[in-house]
C-alpha cells in the first residue's frame, strides 16, 4: 500500500449527486499530495520514492488516510505547480444554474482561477 499526504481535492457535480443518491455509480476520487510511504508490494515502487509531488486517481475510498495505488493511477506533479495552484483553479460546469452560482460565489470568496462552462451560447451570454 502507497500512502499519500495529501495537500488538496478534487469535486464535482457528479460526486455530489452520488452523495445524496441522486446517482448510482462509485465516485471517482482525485488528490494532489506527496508520497508518504510505498509498501514493498506496491506496483509503483521504483517509478516513484518517498517525497514525490503527485496527483492520484483513486475510483472509491479517496479520501481515506491511506489507500492502495497502482502505477496507472499515480501522475508527477509538476514542479511549476503549486499545491496552492492546484486547489485554487476550479472548473465549475452548469454555472447559469442554482449550485453553479452558489460555487462561483465560494470561489470568488477564496480567490480562485475560475473556468466556467455552459451547455450553449444563449447561456454563455448570461454569464458575468
Amino acid at each position: 500500500m502507497t500512502e499519500i499526504e495529501r495537500k488538496a481535492f478534487g469535486l464535482n457535480f457528479s460526486d455530489v449527486m452520488v452523495a445524496i443518491g441522486g446517482l448510482q455509480k462509485t465516485m471517482v476520487f482525485e488528490c494532489s499530495g506527496a508520497i508518504k510511504q510505498i509498501g514493498s508490494r506496491v506496483v509503483v515502487k521504483g517509478h516513484f520514492q518517498v517525497g514525490d509531488r503527485v496527483m492520484a486517481i483513486m475510483p472509491g475510498g479517496g479520501w481515506v488516510g491511506r489507500i492502495p495505488v497502482t502505477r496507472a493511477q499515480v501522475g508527477r506533479l509538476p514542479d511549476s505547480i503549486t499545491y496552492e495552484e492546484v486547489a485554487e483553479t476550479i472548473l465549475i460546469h452548469t454555472v447559469t444554474g442554482g449550485v453553479g452560482q452558489a460555487a462561483i460565489m465560494l470561489a470568488q470568496h477564496i480567490g480562485a482561477e475560475i473556468f466556467r462552462a455552459v451547455s450553449t451560447s444563449e447561456k454563455r451570454d448570461t454569464i458575468v
